[in-house]
Protein backbone atom coordinates (compact mmCIF):
# COMPACT_ATOMS: atom_id res chain seq x y z
CA UNK A 1 0.00 0.00 0.00
CA UNK A 2 2.80 2.45 0.84
CA UNK A 3 5.45 1.04 -1.51
CA UNK A 4 7.67 -0.11 1.34
CA UNK A 5 9.05 -3.63 1.34
CA UNK A 6 10.62 -4.91 4.55
CA UNK A 7 12.25 -8.32 4.97
CA UNK A 8 13.91 -8.10 8.38
CA UNK A 9 13.65 -6.37 11.74
CA UNK A 10 16.67 -4.22 10.87
CA UNK A 11 15.09 -3.33 7.55
CA UNK A 12 11.97 -2.26 9.41
CA UNK A 13 14.00 -0.12 11.75
CA UNK A 14 15.75 1.49 8.79
CA UNK A 15 12.44 2.26 7.09
CA UNK A 16 11.09 3.55 10.36
CA UNK A 17 13.96 6.02 10.49
CA UNK A 18 13.50 7.09 6.88
CA UNK A 19 9.77 7.51 7.08
CA UNK A 20 9.23 8.85 10.59
CA UNK A 21 12.41 10.33 12.05
CA UNK A 22 13.99 11.92 8.98
CA UNK A 23 10.63 13.51 8.15
CA UNK A 24 10.32 14.95 11.66
CA UNK A 25 7.28 12.91 12.64
CA UNK A 26 9.18 11.46 15.61
CA UNK A 27 12.12 12.76 17.58
CA UNK A 28 15.52 11.13 17.35
CA UNK A 29 15.10 9.93 20.94
CA UNK A 30 11.81 8.26 20.03
CA UNK A 31 13.54 6.72 17.03
CA UNK A 32 16.35 5.31 19.17
CA UNK A 33 13.82 3.64 21.44
CA UNK A 34 12.70 1.15 18.77
CA UNK A 35 16.10 -0.56 18.21
CA UNK A 36 16.72 -0.57 21.98
CA UNK A 37 13.42 -2.34 22.58
CA UNK A 38 14.16 -4.81 19.79
CA UNK A 39 17.57 -5.57 21.30
CA UNK A 40 15.94 -6.14 24.69
CA UNK A 41 13.42 -8.48 23.09
CA UNK A 42 16.17 -10.45 21.36
CA UNK A 43 18.18 -10.64 24.58
CA UNK A 44 15.14 -11.79 26.54
CA UNK A 45 14.16 -14.37 23.94
CA UNK A 46 17.52 -15.88 23.10
CA UNK A 47 19.88 -15.35 26.04
CA UNK A 48 19.06 -18.16 28.46
CA UNK A 49 21.35 -16.75 31.13
CA UNK A 50 19.89 -13.25 31.26
CA UNK A 51 16.92 -12.03 33.29
CA UNK A 52 15.73 -8.46 33.23
CA UNK A 53 15.56 -6.78 36.61
CA UNK A 54 12.77 -4.38 37.43
CA UNK A 55 15.24 -1.49 37.47
CA UNK A 56 16.05 -2.33 33.83
CA UNK A 57 12.44 -2.49 32.70
CA UNK A 58 10.48 0.04 34.76
CA UNK A 59 12.18 3.12 33.27
CA UNK A 60 11.18 1.90 29.80
CA UNK A 61 7.46 1.55 30.48
CA UNK A 62 6.25 5.15 30.34
CA UNK A 63 8.43 6.25 27.39
CA UNK A 64 7.28 3.17 25.49
CA UNK A 65 3.62 3.90 26.31
CA UNK A 66 4.09 7.43 25.05
CA UNK A 67 5.73 6.18 21.86
CA UNK A 68 2.79 3.84 21.24
CA UNK A 69 0.35 6.72 21.71
CA UNK A 70 2.32 8.82 19.24
CA UNK A 71 2.53 5.98 16.71
CA UNK A 72 -1.19 5.32 17.03
CA UNK A 73 -1.88 9.00 16.34
CA UNK A 74 0.41 8.96 13.28
CA UNK A 75 -1.15 5.77 11.92
CA UNK A 76 -4.64 7.20 12.30
CA UNK A 77 -3.56 10.24 10.27
CA UNK A 78 -2.64 8.08 7.26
Amino acid sequence: QFGISIHSHNGGIGQFGLNFISKGLLTEEEGRRIPRLLQNRITGDYNDFFDFASEDVLPLLEPTRQLLVTLDRLINQL
